[in-house]
């Protein structure tokens, strides 16, 4: 695959296959302008994906491929001015992309079998379950999946926060890709992997993830949302 991006320190891990697979996934995403504007049923839908991005690792965590799909949401098909400043996605752009069941068909097909999803922060597999329950996916599709946040705030930051990927990046000297590009950050968040003791961190990570609760932007908008209040929601956590 032909790579747009100058070479990055995580382009020399480039290796053939394994068995068990890491899927590093990252989204980005469209809202409603406000509460009025939002679908309310079946269910409050603060989002709509409208970017898949994934880095593909083998078991010892070298790279094996990536994935970029850009999305047509269902409702939300005006962009968020907020969302347009940060991701560069204009309303005009999302005519390109394919609706969520079709992006979804070709994503998980690339995924494969065996794998579990990496990501950095909480917001990105709560943002994928409630629009897979929108489009009446099966959510036993969906694998264990690893906060990367948790296990860099213990062998690195040790501060027992969350922190922006772009912090963290910066915290390891490295050059981060532009942020809010799916691929870009997913991209990132794989740089900050192999700084990371990988085996050590998913073996404890039931503790870890105990000692250090992530609520991402995504959480609490659904907890503000019950009570009639709207923010805008933006990821940032990258």
């Amino acid at each position: 695959m032909i790579l747009s991006q100058p070479k990055r320190r995580w382009e020399n891990h480039l290796r053939r296959s394994g068995n068990m697979n890491y899927i590093v996934l990252d989204l980005e995403w469209n809202q409603p302008f406000d509460m009025k504007s939002m679908v309310k049923k079946p269910f409050m839908l603060h989002c709509e994906i409208i970017q898949i991005g994934a880095v593909k690792l083998d078991e010892n965590y070298h790279i094996l491929d990536t994935f970029k799909i850009m999305v047509s949401p269902k409702y939300y098909t005006k962009m968020h001015k907020t969302v347009t400043k940060l991701t560069g996605i204009k309303t005009e752009d999302l005519q390109y992309g394919f609706p969520f069941p079709v992006a979804f068909k070709h994503f998980s097909k690339w995924c494969g079998e065996e794998f579990a999803f990496l990501t950095w922060g909480p917001d990105d597999i709560e943002m994928l379950r409630d629009n897979m329950i929108l489009h009446e996916m099966d959510l036993g599709w969906l694998p264990s999946t690893y906060n990367i946040q948790v296990i860099f705030d213990d062998q690195v930051s040790k501060e027992k926060r969350q922190i922006s990927l772009s912090d963290a990046m910066e915290k390891l000297g490295e050059p981060a890709l532009e942020a809010h590009d799916a691929l870009n950050d997913a991209k990132n968040t794989v740089c900050v992997c192999l700084h990371l003791d990988m085996v050590k961190g998913l073996a404890e990570y039931a503790t870890l993830q105990k000692q250090m609760r992530c609520y991402g932007s995504y959480a609490k908008e659904r907890s503000q949302s019950k009570t009639g209040s709207f923010v805008v929601l933006i990821n940032t956590i990258q």
